[in-house]
Formats: structure tokens, C-alpha cells, sequence
């Protein structure tokens, strides 16, 4: 269900990631389970209600200015709306140049939906207090207006007409001044909406001796009918308004007198429908109440709420008739701690749910406070609201169509407002469950976690049970993960970073129940014995006769020890080196072998070097560094299915012309012929075919115009790794004095997608933004095309411009939802970070002891950044936007919030040939038993006969050990003489693979 919401823009809280290089695996089980630990601990017992489920969500729009003298009333949620159907709008009030609105639309299932803002005029701050839904698409806020030049203080209604199509977010349908009043500060309280489509505006008028209640009917366009302006000997402060069934208003207001200052009083004012005065009374208790909410409950009386100013601020919950009498009250003392009560609603059962701040005097820690009553005002439960060392306000409450409650107000993190917006069952719970566990190697092959198992670090796990309810975490350096979540029926995944490691199961279907834990530990075996490079490298900038820091980072995620392992570093020309960590072995020309010794399995490393840029440098040309690391042994057994060629591509300038090269460096001719393309900066040149012999080359060749010239080619249908042939040449001229265009070679992919190969290109220029947010391939054309299954790098850089050291950097960032987190793999990095990956996607890069200093001191050294690459969801069809941007904290500043970056998928320009041959028959699902064997393992197809089929097993090496026929749905494979290990098995018929799978012989 969704709701409207006004809301003041929030960010939504980014979450850790620590070195992660997990990748994505679809591997299928290779064994039973021997064991696994599925344990449920019920936390709490007797709730019933368990079907809704819960969410948090954070907006941040702007951080504003440290001096703007209203930063405090942004990023909050200044109103809720009422649910149509199953949907809500929050508005949220932000501090920019001058305060403005962002609109947010939620499902009551599913959380955030879309969110625009709304430009407001920038000679006011806009402050916005409250919102009504008077049209199922049609919002009014209320607003606080002070202007920027005199400070005069103004109530304004506006509407809107909400349409969260990304084309058209919202129109203003009119903006309507209904109060202003020389010498008088005017603070909006509640808008209502009447019985003849008009509004009631709820007021205080402020002097600097006096405080009034204002009370302003309007028309259905917000023209202003009648305003009263009740005088009074008394100071007194509007709090909330209803409209009774016969049509008077009521309204509480907290009433003090000069005689007693400190004492307060809540009285109830009910007037006609045109504010004329009937009655005024006193309904406090004997001392002082300062009430803060009203609500009308559903037998006609009003509930009120507030602190017993008597009884040490404690809360008070107070049941009146619409004559001001008493029929109960309620008061509750907090030691140690304040209250501050917002809101209460009555759900349909007439129970009462209210919500409050509190701070815990002795910690000083603050949460939202959600409170459930009974009719009659006795306690039901309450539940804090928020998360351990971060400030909470809670202010808006509303029953949600399936019984449980949105929350709105703010939180404060590094001493920035972020909007918040929560979503309960009807327990008051947000998430109920959690699925917890340990991810190890298991040396002993016996599924369990023994003495000498080690601990495996930043893998991460996927909790999934439809497409809205996808969960994430990422184990410690003990190897444990933990993934809040919602009850119900989940798959668990663990992704591997190959294949060449092998789950006890790799996904582990559980139930989890309302306030249960579920236990679930992933012992990891090794399937291949094998060392998997991975190196990752980058640079923050390139700037003419400037020195830049590049880095590398690099993993053995393998099996085995690397043995003698080596990294090449090839430098652009415009690099100089100038001296790094490590001391190369070899440097000739631009050319630096690093040897790394033996590197263990799971064993990372990091290089920093300084390199000078050429004062000769062109700005805007790009500058590219290649990073190879070896051993780069792929143990993986090739494809069936691939025919043995394989193509690379490069490209050289002889004279005026460029020459790409195609050439089969496989064993076999390719089978058919396979499409290329050439691209001129941005623009589709030209394509053809291209069908190789071994060791045969073919070479197109184009003239240079000076424009930046590309090769992509098909690669020859399951070929093994992930190389692509691609080949780019930047401003090549017939003459000198030609013309060339610069900026569009990192518009398209390099060709790097293989672990043990980095290439990383940025322009040379002399300014650059210090704190930003780069993509790789940066896309083509305005709206940034991209490819869909196209990998993305992301780059955050951040410099301390401060006017001191910062000792710790955060970098909050949350994915698109079109990526996929499981995917994720950190890259290089200037310093060292913990990453972290939690929720629906969100990450937490953290510098902690980082001791950055600040430019003034020293420029070079206050840089950083961080690179990470992660892959698209499958297959997003055309039009699909992604956008990406970073928040930026150093130590407790207000965050530097980066640019956004967005990529369009866009149609594809190149054919691509799928390796699976086209057939009518489904893939099938094979059951092998037993797994691991020893002496014979069967081999079951359920549900189908096959008249003739041939099974093909392959060592890991690719050589094929056994070729069976046999007819049916079950094949049997007796060891005889097969040594022990893994082997791979395919099950064919008239050429067409039908299923594949994994064997282990002990």
C-alpha cells in the first residue's frame, strides 16, 4: 500500500561495506548438506499479528548552510497524508539557499516508491508544518513563510497536484498568502479540511509581549473566507483542532499567565462553524500540563496528550468529553529520562498508539518512543524507535491500512538532519526477524566449523524472498554476517567470489517466523585447487606538471597459494615514475614489475606510487594505466560448447591511418561468422563480419579525423574468461595542426573484465571538483547511454578543504536499484577502509585513524578515494536510468554531498552470439547421489525419458575422462580408475546441452 507523505528531504542511511571482492556466482550445488545449522530462538512470545511488515527510510536532499539561521528546520517530515488504497505521500522540509519541499510516495509494503522536489521562490524560507490530502492526487501544505530581507514571518497555503511520472513530479496548482500581520511572528499549527471542501487553518500570533490563537477558514482554492484573531490577557499557544460531527471546531491550546509563568494549563476552545466562541475551559489536572496533541477518537470524545509539568515533565494521556469533562486520565513517570509526546491516533480495535521523543538523561542517548494503550488509556507495549548513538525525533504517527503505523520525523548523523520515515506492524515492530551466521573454509571436508576451519571475511550473503524483500550482509573478520529481515519464507545465498570455492550448499531455504532468529552457516570447501588473481588499481587525478598517487590493491581469492606471484604496471606516457611502496623490480620505460613472492590464499596486498604528469600534457586528453598481476591461470574447464577460437583485438597509427586487428589466437576456426563495429566518438561509423582460421588476422582500417576510434567486436561464443575484443585509439590527425576531439574514450567499456587485468583512464585537466563521484564507462550521448549487462566502476573522490586534520572519513552511498549488490567488488583505494554492504543495497566505505590533513598544510596528501565495480541487474530493458551519488563525511561536518551520476540502458549496437544452442527441450534438473562418491554415482533426470543421450564428464582440466550413452532418465558412472577430485558432466541429445553439473570423486 502506499501513502502521501510531506516530508522534508532525507537521505537514506548508507551502510558499510568492508574490502569486499565478492562476485557473482551461479554455481549449482555440488554436494548434500552434511550439516547446517538452522536454529530458531523466539525472542518474544504472544504477538499475533504477523503478516505486515516494516521499513525505515532517510531522505537528505540538502545539508544547507552551517550559517543559514533556520538550518534546524530542515530534513523532516513535516506532514504524513492519509492512505489511498494502499499508497501515502510524506512532505519533507529541506534548508537549501532557502527552505524547500520534496515530495515522497511510499507503499505501505514496500517503502519508498519515487520522490521529487518541488522549486520554491528563494526570496523566503519556506518552512513547512503541516499536510492534508484533499484529493486522492492533490496535497496542501501549510507554511511558515519568512521572508530573507526583513525577517517578517507569514502563513501561506499551497497546493499540488502530484504526478511522480520522472517527467512530471508535481504541479503547483496555486499559492495562496491567507495571513500576515505587521509586527507579529505567525506559526502555522493544523490544516483541516471542512465539510464543504474548504480549509481551517490553525495558528499562533506572536509579539514580542503576547501570543495569540489564529484561527482562518478558507475557500476550496484557498481564498481566505474569515480569520479571528482571539485577544486574550493570557499567553496562549495553539496545539491541535478538530471538527466535531455537528460542525463546531474545537480547539486545545496551552495557556499561561504573567502572574504564573511556569504554570501551564491546557484549555478547549469550541467555536461555531464561522469562529465564534461558545465555550473556554480549563481541562488540565491540578497542575501544570503542557499539552502537545489531540486527536478525535471514534465515540465522539477527545484523547489529549502532553507532560505533567508537575510530575518531573512526565506524559499524560487524558480522555474528555466535547464538553472539556473528564472521563480518564493517565499519567506516567520516566526516571532518568524526558519525554516528549507528538502524536496519538485510535486504530480501528479504539486502542491508542502514541508517539513520543526520549532521551535518556544519564547517556544522553535519544529515540523515537512508540506507545500502545488500551481504550480506557492503560499501557499495551511500547517500542524505542532508532539505532544505538544516533539522535532520533519522532513526530507524526498514522495507522496504516493493514494495521500498523508510519512514523515520521528526523535523525541526526554526524550532526546532519536526515528526514525519516518508519514503517511498523501492528506490534510496533520494524523488522521482525533476523538470519544470522558463520561463513568459514572447512579444511576437514566435514561440513562443520572445527578446531583449525578459518574464518572467510567480506563475503556476502543474500537473503531473498520476492523482489520488493531482498536483504544483504557481509561477514566480519570472524567471519560472521547478520541480515535484519522481514518473516516469511527466504532463499539464502552465499556469493562466492569464483567458482573455484564450493559451498556445503549454496543456498539455504528457511523460514523465518515473527521475532525468530534463523541460524544459517556456510562451510566453503575448496572445488578447484587454484589461485584466482584479482587486481584492481587508480589514480585521483592527472593534472599537467603535478605529481598524482595511483594505487593498487590486490587479492589471491583463490584456493591455493600464488606462488611466485607479479604485478606489470604499464604507465601512459604522460606518466613519469617518481617512487613507490614497494621497490619494482624491473623498471624499463614506462614498463614496472613488482614481485610479490608467494601470496597465500584469501592474502591481500597494497601499492602506492607517486608518478609525475608532463608538463606537456594536452588538457582534456585521456591518460590510462594498464595493471596485469600474474600468475593468471584460469583452472576452470572450458564451455563444451565453445569451439576452441578466440579472438583479440588491437589497434596501432601508421602514418594517417588507424589499423584495428582481429585475430584467432585459439586452436580451431570459428564456426561462423561474428559481428564488429567502429565507432567515431559517440556515433555508430560503420559494422561488418569477421570469420577467422587459427592465427589468422584480418585488419580494418579507418583515417584519422582526429576523432576518438573504437573496435568492439564479438567474442567467439563461450570462450573462456571474460576478455572482449576492444581496441581504442584518441586523436589521431593527418596533420599536426589537426583538429581532435577529446572527452568521449571513456564513454564505452575497457576491456578488463577479466580479475587479473585493470586498466583505469581520466582526463588530464587542471580543475577538477575534489569531492565527486565518477562511473566508468562514463556512457554516451546526453542521457549517458550504456549497454544493458554493461559493468559499472564507480570512483568517489573526497579532499579535506577544511581547516584541520579529519581523523576519520565516511562515505555513505546507496545503489541504484537497478545494480545488483550481490556483485559488488571493492577496488582500489587510496587509504585503508572497511566496507560494508547491509539492507536493500546500501554501502558504508569508512576511513577510521585516516588522518587526512587539510589542503592548506598539504594539497597532495588531503586527497583520497575509493573505486568499486559492481554489475547491472540482468538484462534491464531500454530506457532504464541508474543514478548513483555519495554522501561525504569528515569526521562530524555536515556532509559534502557528490554529484549525481545516471546511465540510460540504451538499445544494443552489436550482436552478440549466445553459446546455448537454441533447442524445444528444457534444461533439466539433475540429482546426483551419491555426491561426493566412491565407488558409483547415479546420475537422475525426474519427470523425462530421453530415447538417445550422451553424458560427457570433463576433468578440471577440460579433458574429457568419460563418454556414456545410454537411453531413460538415469545414468550411472562407476570410478574404476578416475583419481579423486572434481569433475564436471554434461548430458547432451542431438547436440544440444541439456544440463550440466559437478562431481566429486573421494
Amino acid at each position: 500500500m502506499e501513502i502521501f507523505v510531506l516530508v522534508a528531504p532525507v537521505a537514506v542511511p548508507h551502510i558499510c561495506l568492508i574490502n569486499n571482492h565478492a562476485k557473482k556466482n551461479t554455481m549449482k550445488n555440488r554436494r548434500t548438506i552434511r550439516h547446517i545449522t538452522l536454529s530458531i530462538a523466539l525472542l518474544i512470545m504472544g504477538y499475533g499479528i504477523t503478516s505486515a511488515q516494516g521499513w525505515t527510510s532517510g531522505s537528505l536532499v540538502s545539508a544547507g548552510d552551517p550559517g543559514q539561521p533556520y538550518l534546524n528546520d530542515g530534513n523532516y517530515v513535516s506532514g504524513l497524508s492519509a492512505f489511498v488504497g494502499d499508497q501515502a505521500f510524506a512532505v519533507i522540509n529541506y534548508p537549501a539557499t532557502s527552505a524547500g519541499f520534496r515530495f515522497e510516495k511510499f507503499k505501505v509494503d514496500e517503502g519508498f516508491n519515487r520522490g521529487c522536489s518541488a522549486a520554491q521562490a528563494q526570496n523566503s524560507h519556506h518552512v513547512a508544518r503541516e499536510v492534508i490530502q484533499f484529493e486522492p492526487d492533490k496535497i496542501a501544505v501549510i507554511e511558515d513563510r519568512i521572508a530573507v530581507q526583513s525577517g517578517e514571518r507569514t502563513l501561506h497555503l499551497s497546493a499540488y497536484e502530484i504526478n511522480l511520472d520522472p517527467l512530471a513530479c508535481i504541479t503547483n496548482l496555486w499559492d495562496k498568502p491567507i495571513l500576515a500581520i505587521a509586527g507579529t511572528k505567525l506559526f502555522s499549527k493544523v490544516v483541516l479540511q471542512d465539510g464543504s471542501g474548504g480549509f481551517l487553518v490553525l495558528a499562533t500570533a506572536a509579539t514580542l509581549s503576547d501570543q495569540n490563537i489564529v484561527l482562518i477558514q478558507l475557500a476550496a482554492n484557498g481564498d481566505v473566507l474569515w480569520s479571528h484573531n482571539y485577544a486574550s490577557a493570557d499567553n496562549e499557544q495553539a496545539v491541535s483542532m478538530r471538527i466535531a460531527a455537528n460542525g463546531n471546531i474545537q480547539v486545545l491550546k496551552t495557556v499561561s499567565n504573567a502572574a504564573n509563568p511556569g504554570v501551564f494549563k491546557a484549555w478547549l476552545m469550541t467555536t461555531d462553524a464561522n469562529g465564534t466562541v461558545l465555550s473556554d475551559s480549563n481541562v488540565s489536572g491540578s497542575g501544570s500540563d503542557a499539552a502537545t496533541e489531540m486527536t478525535q477518537t471514534a465515540d465522539g470524545n477527545l484523547v489529549l496528550i502532553g507532560n505533567n509539568l508537575s510530575s518531573n515533565g512526565g506524559l499524560f494521556l487524558q480522555k474528555i468529553n466535547s464538553a472539556g469533562a473528564t472521563i480518564w486520565r493517565q499519567d506516567f513517570n520516566f526516571p532518568n529520562q524526558t519525554i516528549r509526546p507528538y502524536g496519538i491516533v485510535e486504530n480501528a480495535a479504539a486502542e491508542l498508539a502514541l508517539i513520543c521523543t526520549i532521551t535518556n538523561t544519564l547517556s544522553a542517548e535519544q529515540d523515537g518512543l512508540l506507545m500502545k494503550f488500551d481504550a480506557s488509556g492503560v499501557p499495551v507495549w511500547e517500542r524505542k524507535i532508532g539505532r544505538p548513538n544516533r539522535l532520533e525525533v519522532i513526530t507524526k504517527i498514522n495507522v496504516t491500512p493493514d494495521g500498523g503505523y508510519i512514523l515520521g520525523g528526523q535523525y541526526t548523523f554526524q550532526a546532519v538532519n536526515h528526514a525519516y520515515i518508519v514503517k511498523t506492524d501492528a506490534n510496533g515492530i520494524v523488522k521482525p526477524s533476523r538470519i544470522h551466521g558463520n561463513i568459514f573454509r572447512d579444511f576437514d571436508l566435514e561440513c562443520t566449523n572445527t578446531a583449525g576451519d578459518q574464518p572467510l571475511a567480506n563475503w556476502n550473503v543474500q537473503a531473498f524472498q520476492d523482489s520488493t524483500h531482498v536483504f544483504y550482509g557481509t561477514s566480519d573478520l570472524l567471519g560472521n554476517y547478520e541480515i535484519e529481515c522481514d518473516t516469511g519464507d527466504y532463499v539464502v545465498t552465499l556469493a562466492r567470489p569464483n567458482l573455484y570455492w564450493e559451498p556445503c550448499l549454496l543456498q539455504v531455504p528457511v523460514q523465518v517466523g515473527y521475532l525468530d532468529t534463523a541460524v544459517v552457516n556456510f562451510p566453503v570447501q575448496a572445488a578447484v585447487d587454484c589461485p584466482y588473481m584479482l587486481v584492481e588499481h587508480g589514480f585521483f587525478r592527472a593534472r599537467p606538471c603535478d605529481t598524482t598517487l595511483m594505487t593498487i590493491d590486490y587479492c589471491n581469492l583463490g584456493t591455493t597459494v600464488a606462488d611466485n606471484a607479479s604485478i606489470v604496471v604499464t604507465l601512459d606516457t604522460v606518466f613519469s615514475f617518481y617512487s613507490a611502496s614497494v621497490q619494482p623490480s624491473t623498471v624499463v620505460g614506462n614498463v614496472l614489475t613488482f614481485a610479490l613472492g608467494d601470496v597465500a590464499s584469501m592474502e591481500c596486498g597494497h601499492i602506492t606510487l607517486h608518478l609525475l604528469v608532463d608538463c606537456a600534457a594536452t588538457i582534456g586528453q585521456i591518460a590510462c594505466t594498464e595493471v596485469h598481476i600474474y600468475p593468471d591461470s584460469n583452472c576452470l574447464p572450458p564451455n563444451p560448447l565453445w569451439s576452441g577460437a578466440f579472438i583479440r583485438a588491437d589497434a596501432k597509427v601508421v602514418g594517417d591511418q588507424v589499423r584495428f586487428r582481429l585475430k584467432n589466437t585459439g586452436t580451431t576456426p570459428m564456426p561462423t561468422a561474428l559481428e564488429y563495429i567502429i565507432i567515431e566518438d559517440a556515433v555508430l561509423l560503420r559494422s561488418g563480419n569477421y570469420q577467422l582460421q587459427p592465427d589468422q588476422e584480418m585488419e580494418i582500417i579507418e583515417p584519422c579525423t582526429g576523432a576518438t576510434l573504437r573496435l568492439m567486436a564479438a567474442q567467439e561464443p563461450g570462450a573462456p574468461g571474460n576478455s572482449l575484443p576492444i581496441a581504442a585509439v584518441e586523436g589521431c590527425v593527418s596533420s599536426p595542426a589537426g583538429p581532435v576531439s577529446l572527452g568521449f574514450f571513456n564513454q564505452f567499456s575497457e576491456n578488463d573484465a577479466d580479475p587479473f587485468l585493470s586498466r583505469f583512464c581520466l582526463e588530464v585537466l587542471n580543475s577538477y571538483d575534489p569531492n565527486d563521484k565518477q562511473a566508468f564507462p562514463t556512457g554516451f550521448g546526453e542521457a549517458h547511454h550504456i549497454f544493458a549487462n554493461t559493468d559499472l566502476e564507480y570512483m568517489i573522490r573526497f579532499q579535506n578543504t577544511g581547516t584541520d586534520t579529519a581523523f576519520r572519513v565516511v562515505l555513505l552511498d546507496t545503489l541504484s536499484a537497478y545494480l545488483d549488490p550481490r556483485t559488488l567488488q571493492a577496488g582500489a583505494s587510496s587509504h585503508p577502509y572497511t566496507m560494508e554492504l547491509e539492507g536493500n543495497g546500501v554501502l558504508r566505505f569508512t576511513f577510521p585513524g585516516i588522518k587526512l590533513p587539510h589542503s592548506a598544510v598539504n594539497e597532495p596528501a588531503s586527497n583520497g578515494f575509493v573505486t568499486f565495480r559492481i554489475a547491472q541487474k540482468p538484462n534491464n530493458p531500454p530506457g532504464t536510468l541508474l543514478e548513483n551519488r555519495a554522501g561525504i563525511y569528515f569526521d562530524f561536518n555536515l556532509p559534502v554531498m557528490t554529484n549525481t551520476v545516471f546511465h540510460t540502458v540504451h538499445e544494443p549496437w552489436l550482436k552478440l552470439v549466445d553459446v546455448s544452442q537454441p533447442g524445444s527441450m528444457p534444461t533439466l534438473a539433475i540429482q546426483a547421489s551419491p555426491n561426493p562418491f566412491s565407488e558409483q554415482a547415479i546420475l537422475s533426470m525426474e519427470g523425462v525419458f530421453l530415447p538417445a543421450a550422451t553424458l560427457r564428464l570433463y576433468n578440471t582440466d577440460g579433458k574429457v575422462t568419460r563418454v556414456l550413452s545410454f537411453s531413460g532418465n538415469q545414468v550411472s558412472i562407476d570410478r574404476h580408475d578416475l583419481p579423486a577430485g572434481m569433475y564436471f558432466f554434461t548430458i547432451e541429445t542431438n547436440g544440444q546441452v541439456l544440463g550440466s553439473g559437478r562431481l566429486l570423486a573421494n
